[in-house]
C-alpha cells in the first residue's frame, strides 16, 4: 500500500509491440512506429503517468532498402521484417549486436528433426570440451607426478654419491632399494 503525501520514484516500463501487420483500430498513419501513452478519455492532454509507455512496430509499413537505412531503429526494423528471408547477416550489418538474433531465428525456423539434430550437436561439443578439459587435467597431473618421480631419482643419485646410507635415502625419496642400487 503507498502512502498519500509521499513522492514515489517508479522505473519506466515500455511495452514493445513488434506486429506483422497493420494495426485497423487506431487512426493511420504512415510511420511504422508509434509511441503510445495513457491520457484522460475527456481531456486528452491529461496524461496519466509518464511511466507507462507502449511503442508499436508495424512492419508492414516498414519498407526501407538496405541502402536506405538510417539509424539502429531502421536497422532493427530491417532485421525483423527480413529475417525469414536471410542465409545471413548483410555485411552492413554485422558487427552491430544482430548475431545472436539472427542465430535465434535460425533455431526458431527449425523442425522437430533439426531441433534434435542441434541438440545433439551442442551436446558433442559440450562434451568433447570436457574431455578436452579432462584430458588437460590428467596431462598436468601426469607430468607432476612425472615430475616428481625425476626429481626423487635425482636426488638419490647426488645422496649416493656423497655416500649416505641406502636406507636414508630410500627414507627420504620413497624409491625402492633396487632403484637405488641401479642408479
Amino acid at each position: 500500500k503507498l502512502d498519500s503525501g509521499l513522492e514515489y520514484a517508479f522505473t519506466p516500463i515500455y511495452v514493445i509491440g513488434i506486429l506483422d501487420f497493420i494495426m485497423s483500430d487506431v487512426l493511420p498513419n504512415d510511420r511504422f512506429m508509434n509511441s503510445y501513452s495513457i491520457r484522460n478519455d475527456y481531456q486528452h492532454e491529461i496524461l496519466l503517468s509518464d511511466h507507462l509507455h507502449y511503442i508499436t512496430i508495424e512492419l508492414p509499413k516498414f519498407q526501407k532498402s538496405l541502402e536506405e537505412l538510417e539509424n539502429s531503429t531502421d536497422e532493427l526494423a530491417f532485421i525483423f521484417n527480413n529475417i525469414g528471408k536471410m542465409n545471413e547477416i548483410p555485411a552492413e550489418l554485422r558487427n552491430k549486436g544482430f548475431e545472436k538474433m539472427f542465430e535465434m531465428s535460425k533455431f526458431a525456423a527449425m523442425d522437430e528433426k533439426e531441433i534434435i539434430e542441434y541438440y545433439a550437436r551442442q551436446k558433442d561439443i559440450i562434451d568433447q570440451r570436457g574431455a578436452l578439459s579432462s584430458a588437460r587435467r590428467d596431462g598436468l597431473e601426469e607430468g607432476r607426478a612425472e615430475g616428481r618421480a625425476e626429481q626423487a631419482l635425482s636426488i638419490a643419485r647426488a645422496l649416493k654419491a656423497e655416500g649416505v646410507p641406502i636406507s636414508t635415502i630410500k627414507r627420504y625419496t620413497g624409491l625402492s632399494e633396487a632403484d637405488i642400487l641401479a642408479l
